[in-house]
């Protein structure tokens, strides 16, 4: 990255990711995601459906707020990110409100 000429701060915090990702990112996830990547795609979405309806079931704020039909359709849509502490992942003072 200094070969580049990549900011010494924007360095820092790509080095801190990768120091979280490689510490909190344990062989069962990666194994996971591979046996994921084995199945069908009618299967891999069943099953994505099934795990995301459930945690947003199981949440209070899904429950009150949205009916099946939208939690369902949701479920389908939801990623997995991983986010290093204090990372920003939401900054109101930066959307562009058109």
């Amino acid at each position: 990255m200094k070969r580049r000429n990549v900011p010494k701060d924007m360095q820092i915090t790509i080095k801190r990711y990768l120091d979280y990702l490689f510490e909190h990112q344990s062989e069962t996830i990666s194994e996971e995601k591979h046996a994921l990547s084995l199945l069908s795609d009618n299967l891999q979405a069943e099953l994505t459906k099934i795990i995301n309806g459930k945690a947003l079931r199981e949440n209070v704020f899904f429950q009150v707020n949205f009916g099946s039909k939208f939690l369902s359709a949701m479920s389908q849509k939801l990623q997995e990110n991983i986010y290093s502490p204090q990372e920003v992942i939401f900054d109101v003072m930066r959307l562009d409100w058109v």
